[in-house]
């Protein structure tokens, strides 16, 4: 049991720094742990209607907490026992400052450091024995002269290569680079100037994500291991998630885990979580090219809690319990795309907009129907949603059958909080439609929630897939506005546009599914150049 945990029978007090839209999935599988939160951010952004469901639970006060002595005075008047690491890029820092402070449990702030300083990380795996691959340093006065470095480039690393933000986040400023003119032409992102750049050897193999909870004792537990799909050189952003127990997957298991363990050793890591992106050479050698002491980002969590490892349950279960925990290994394939266009292109005026799109830029009922507001309430107060698959077509020419959403409440709450793909659910409890049966689209904890709009229920179902292809979908979010502009991805903030997750037997048939959306998206776009 933590030590800390033993001095009260008071709900743990947990200490999170950041509280935007996006962290919202987050905190409500935290806030289900029956555990008290803090959240800190210097300009929160939480749904006022979440914070009004989660008042008991859930404190959010506006603090930049990269003031990290007034965020510890807040955290030791709350009287805060624990902490956990939401993505919030080098910002991080401050929470490992914090730890140190209060000593709560979790990663110090040298840790989060060293992994959150590229260059720092690539000296201190060379310290440590790990195997690491060849990379310069451009210090900041020299970031206007990049093309000095053509020659070295050349001679010691070669063309195509990566460049990247010492201290940089979410794919921002990544490149590909491939020749001197490349290199001459590439714009530094001045938000990350301070600290220089990195030029790195372009490793050759397959790129995992890589999700780890480490125990009170030091022990790296695998949350997942999933493969990744990057986005058209010369960006580096993800695209793509795949989820799967194949024979490729469990080799790359077998080479990565001791070099993450080796890692979080020696840095001393206790409890906490920790996300890198590996990537798995030809020869068989794995390479850490990211990491940092914090929860994974870009739906990655949906991933967790769908292979049956909800990490706000395990973290409750072994840093504040101090149980022993295990991880379960995926039993399904799994794959996740976010929306990805191939050109730049406008969402069209005339398209159908999502309920989720319109959530994000009004707070009124004005701007919802009577089903979709339906859909919104359930979603707050921890609903799934379903489309009728009994719908009643009627005689009449001059009349079309209605899409009928119902709601399902979550029965089994925190003790179970895997998906169930496609899963047949009788008479809904609370059901604003009152339909009795459905072919669920998202049964998902209540976190992951997804609003099917109209054009999802009508477009999707009958132009798209056929009803046991529906089944298969796990999530679908479509964010998508009108008149807006998309493109090909490019950087982490491009993922908020949508995803589509899907589920079956095997990894290659569930991104055919999700690669057959995404096509209907490209068709639907209007090109900006035409």
């Amino acid at each position: 049991m933590s030590s800390m945990q033993g001095k009260s029978n008071q709900p743990p007090r947990i200490l999170v720094l950041g509280a935007n839209k996006e962290s919202t999935q987050y905190y409500e599988l935290l806030l289900a742990q029956n555990v008290h939160v803090l959240a800190l951010d210097c300009d929160p952004v939480l749904p006022q209607d979440f914070l009004d469901r989660w008042k008991d639970r859930l404190t959010c006060i506006k603090h930049d907490f990269s003031d990290h002595v007034g965020a510890a005075k807040l955290a030791r008047e709350y009287g805060v026992t624990h902490s956990i690491a939401f993505p919030v890029g080098r910002a991080l820092t401050a929470l490992g400052k914090i730890n140190d402070e209060l000593g709560l449990p979790g990663a110090s702030f040298t840790a989060i450091d060293t992994l959150t300083h590229k260059l720092k990380l690539h000296n201190f795996l060379e310290s440590c024995g790990i195997d690491n691959y060849q990379w310069i340093y451009v210090p900041v006065e020299k970031i206007h002269s990049l093309s000095s470095y053509a020659d070295e480039i050349q001679s010691s690393i070669g063309y195509p290569c990566i460049i990247k933000p010492v201290t940089g986040s979410g794919s921002v400023g990544v490149r590909m680079i491939r020749s001197a003119q490349d290199l001459k032409s590439y714009k530094a992102p001045e938000r990350f100037y301070d600290d220089g750049l990195l030029i790195e050897q372009l490793l050759k193999g397959d790129e995992f994500s890589c999700s780890l909870l480490v125990d009170n004792d030091g022990k790296c537990h695998l949350l997942g291991l999933y493969f990744k799909d990057i986005s058209t050189a010369p960006y580096r952003q993800e695209t793509a998630y795949f989820s799967e127990n194949s024979t490729a997957v469990s080799l790359a298991r077998e080479a990565i885990m001791p070099l993450m363990q080796k890692l979080s050793s020696a840095l001393e890591l206790r409890s906490t979580f920790l996300t890198a992106d590996v990537i798995n050479s030809w020869s068989g050698t794995p390479y850490i090219i990211d990491c940092s002491a914090r929860l994974s980002g870009n739906q990655v969590i949906s991933l967790h809690c769908f292979n049956g490892n909800n990490p706000m349950q395990l973290y409750r279960e072994n840093v504040i319990e101090g149980k022993s925990i295990s991880c379960k290994l995926p039993s399904r394939a799994c794959a996740i795309r976010f929306f990805d266009f191939t050109e730049c292109a406008v969402w069209p005026e005339n398209a159908p907009e999502s309920p989720m799109a319109k959530a994000r830029t009004s707070d009124t009922a004005v701007a919802f129907n009577a089903s979709e507001l339906a859909c919104i309430r359930a979603l707050n107060s921890g609903m799934h949603y379903t489309i009728n698959s009994d719908k009643s077509v009627s005689n009449s020419s001059d009349s079309t059958p209605e899409t009928e959403l119902s709601c399902v409440k979550t029965s089994d709450g925190v003790a179970d909080n895997r998906y169930s793909a496609g899963k047949a659910v009788g008479k809904a409890t609370g059901c604003a439609s009152g339909c009795e049966h459905g072919t669920v689209l998202s049964t998902s904890h209540s976190s992951c929630c997804d609003i099917q709009s109209d054009c999802c229920d009508d477009v999707i179902a009958a132009s798209i897939f056929n009803a046991q292809e529906l089944s298969h979908i796990v999530t679908l979010e479509n964010y998508l506005h009108r008149g807006a502009e998309y493109g090909p991805l490019k950087t982490g903030s491009d993922l908020s546009s949508g995803f589509i997750m899907v589920a079956h037997d095997t990894v290659t048939q569930a991104d055919m599914l999700a690669l057959r959306y995404l096509k209907w998206l490209n068709s639907h776009a209007v090109s900006r150049i035409a």
